[in-house]
């Protein structure tokens, strides 16, 4: 048997099986080996009758007294076995539709049974527990650890913990040992090979506990060395354009001179960043993150322009064409000072593919033939996919990529995810922090909330937004509460028939958000209505309000974007959240008292995992089986080994 063999091979394994197991995306041995229990439950302790308490998981050893077999009035398949311990305490056990239990279990054998205590008319039971008879060497079901499958169809745990101790007592389909007996000492390692044995055969819940450690560990083992992999063979190639010490130094200065404010001291650190790799010569890698008004777009010119003065075309890659614009704006006045041309490349406009600097959204990566980047800067990185980058990719000749985002991530994780590039955190610049006062409010008090918000959209001349989680109502009855935006608009539109009210969702055309959200940044609309479509590249300087629906949907990293989007002009501001009937609020109520976006970060990694900062499936990044991005202490372990190991 190898590990790449159909699961046909392992015995017990059939046609039937093994089509039902690829529906399971187990095809291989190997598929089946890196099928994890999710969790384990303790039956090794053997529990006399007299000790037995309901709602435990119990063993026990017994002697059949009696089996009976019938159908109740229903036509259930039902047995009824009474057995004794040791102790002479009699129990009733009970089997639902297992007929073939009656000629399993003999008078007067001896098994052990495991299953939960459950209790009938006062008097305590077990029903459909697992039985083993009581001499037999190698139990898989009663008095040991259980390992917990997740299942489907005929594939149970039952039937896994047959046939997984088959693959793992075959020692050569094992993973061989990669550390050294020191580091496995310094980091309280398990071997790797036994650690496959013991996370499907563990003799203790701590003996799993080591093993699925240890296998986290290598699955974080096997990213670190994709990381450095990756870097090692960037680091051997040339980059496009040469760029001199001296150039930078020149360039720096009149950059600096040209700025339209001042550098804040984390805007200066990751310039420094940039001109140390600038000078290497090969392709740099930059990640970048740093919330709205910390200064990311003059830090990402910085690199565009100097790209250019040297001769290089560079690309800006934002999420939307209403932030292509507004960027081409902003930028234009500088780079004509600098002596740069540049020019929009959206869908709605397009500038000379000659420039040296072009800034548009994904449909530049449609016209490749049109122009060779040196310089890509790719804001709000996770909402362009890895294929579409693909598109403008040259693995013998790649350009310089800098990747930037507003959403908070944590420092730590942002260091692994990013761990092939240099990191960058950018702070808020100094005075232009925003004053945004967040609230959680129950949905019976909606009503009495819009008119609360009509009277500020009247007396104070301000804008809002509403934002719900889905377009429309939803037929699946787990969402049948979750609110959605075409009926919100609905309502409001009804409720205030004197506003003129706007719908942007993920289904309105193009050139229509468009106008909605021109219409807004001049003051035509007074509520606009969407879904999460506006998180991010959306400047509505007066919009103070924003209400955000069925606000449990959302992870804290999302709902501190969305919050984001009002007080842009330094105006105080209001953020609103509301539950979806029925649904708590105890985990909204933390934005109420933290406005600090990577504190934000951290919880949201503990409470949804990495999933929040990774927009796209990059191998290795969403594939964990076992590790959690919230394990931070391994991930240093990981780090700290990996480093020493190497140099050795």
């Amino acid at each position: 048997m190898q590990l790449s063999d159909s699961v046909e091979t392992v015995s017990g394994i059939g046609p039937k099986k093994a089509a039902e197991l690829a529906e399971m995306e187990i095809y291989t041995v190997q598929d089946l080996l890196q099928h994890i229990p999710f969790r384990y439950e303790d039956a090794s302790q053997v529990t006399p009758v007299a000790d037995l308490i309901v709602g435990e998981l119990v063993t026990l050893e017994a002697q059949v007294v009696s089996v009976r077999s019938f159908r109740t009035r229903s036509r259930v398949p039902m047995t009824q076995v009474v057995v004794v311990d040791s102790n002479g305490d009699e129990l009733d056990l009970t089997f639902f539709h297992q007929p073939y239990v009656s000629k399993q279990l003999k008078s007067d054998e001896w098994y052990a049974f495991t299953g939960k205590v459950g209790e009938y008319h006062g008097k305590k039971n077990l029903t459909n527990p697992n039985y083993e008879p009581l001499d037999r060497v190698n139990r898989v079901h009663t008095g040991r650890v259980l390992p917990l499958y997740s299942q489907h169809k005929s594939i149970s745990s039952v039937w896994l913990r047959r046939v997984m101790p088959e693959i793992v007592r075959r020692t050569e389909l094992l993973p061989a040992e990669y550390l050294s007996e020191t580091a496995r000492a310094e980091g309280e390692l398990a071997s790797r090979p036994q650690s496959w044995q013991r996370i499907h055969t563990p003799e203790s819940v701590e003996e799993a506990e080591q093993a699925r450690r240890r296998i986290a560990f290598d699955e974080l083992w096997t990213i670190f060395a994709a990381l450095d992999t990756e870097r090692e063979a960037r680091h051997a190639l040339e980059a496009r354009k040469p760029v001199t010490p001296e150039h930078v130094e020149n360039f720096t200065n009149a950059f600096i001179e040209n700025a339209p404010f001042p550098l804040t001291p984390s805007q200066q650190s990751a310039i420094e960043s940039l001109q140390e790799q600038f000078v290497l010569n090969r392709p740099l890698r930059q990640f970048i993150q740093g919330e709205v008004g910390s200064g990311k777009t003059l830090v990402a010119a910085y690199a565009l322009f100097l790209q250019a003065s040297v001769g290089g075309q560079s690309l800006y890659l934002v999420p939307t064409t209403v932030l292509a614009e507004q960027h081409l704006q902003n930028l234009r006045p500088m780079a004509e000072k600098l002596g740069i041309e540049i020019a929009p490349w959206t869908a709605a406009s397009k500038g000379s593919s000659e420039a040296r600097v072009l800034i548009g959204t994904h449909s530049l990566l449609h016209h490749t033939d049109s122009f060779s980047p040196d310089l890509i800067v790719v804001d709000e990185e996770h909402r362009f996919g890895v294929g579409q980058r693909e598109y403008i990719w040259d693995e013998n000749h790649p350009p310089h990529l800098i990747t930037m985002t507003a959403t908070p991530i944590p420092r730590t994780l942002a260091h692994v995810l990013y761990g092939n590039q240099a990191v960058s955190f950018l702070e808020p610049i100094p005075g232009k922090e925003r004053d945004i006062t967040t609230r959680v409010f129950s949905p019976t008090k909606l009503d009495a909330h819009l008119q609360w918000l009509a009277t500020k959209i009247v007396e104070e001349s301000t804008q809002a937004f509403l934002i719900a989680p889905l377009i429309e109502p939803s037929e699946t009855e787990a969402f049948a509460d979750v609110y959605d935006a075409t009926t919100l608009y609905k309502r409001v539109t009804q409720l205030f028939p004197h506003f003129r009210i706007g719908l942007v969702t993920g289904r309105t055309p193009a050139a229509e958000k468009q106008a909605l959200l021109e219409a807004m940044r001049k003051k035509e609309l007074a509520i606009l209505v969407a879904t999460p479509v506006i998180e991010v590249g959306i400047d509505i300087p007066e919009a103070s309000i924003i209400t955000i629906l069925s606000a449990e949907r959302f992870g804290f990293a999302q709902l501190h974007q969305l919050r984001g989007r009002v007080g842009r002009s330094g105006q105080s501001g209001w953020c609103f959240l509301v539950p979806s009937p029925g649904k708590t609020a105890q985990r909204l109520r933390l934005l109420e008292s933290t406005t600090n976006g990577h504190e934000l970060a951290e919880l949201d990694l503990q409470n949804r995992g990495a999933g929040e900062f990774l927009g796209t499936r990059q191998t290795g990044w969403d594939g964990l089986r076992v590790a959690t991005w919230m394990d931070l202490p391994l991930i240093e372990l990981v780090k700290r080994l990996y480093t020493r190991e190497k140099q050795v």
